[in-house]
């Protein structure tokens, strides 16, 4: 299964693969949340594993931030099993620093 959201002329995918990996692509935004939040909610409800995959985000604002953490709470308190790949450093890890919200993604 594979989802698209067009913009500006350029199209990001976030890639969904059979064993319930998601990997975002460089450039995750407020443009990107909704079908974020719809394949999350997708594979939580269906009570598969989720691993989010943010290894090659280089550009994402704080709706995805936001998003991750609301998922996490939301796999935690459903006993569902929602993991993240973060890197210890870049972008989307000096977001993260910046917001706050370090130990709920932890």
């Amino acid at each position: 299964m594979m989802g698209a959201m067009g913009t500006m002329g350029a199209m990001r995918v976030i890639e969904q693969s059979q064993d319930g990996t998601l990997r975002l692509p460089p450039m995750t935004t407020v443009r990107d949340a909704a079908q974020l939040r719809d394949t999350l909610l997708d594979l939580l409800g269906q009570g598969v594993s989720v691993i989010v995959d943010c290894s090659v985000v280089e550009q994402a604002d704080l709706s995805i931030v936001q998003l991750l953490t609301a998922a996490r709470r939301m796999a935690e308190r459903d006993g569902r099993q929602l993991r993240m790949i973060i890197p210890s450093s870049g972008a989307l890890a000096d977001l993260i620093r910046r917001s706050g919200l370090e130990h709920s993604l932890d």
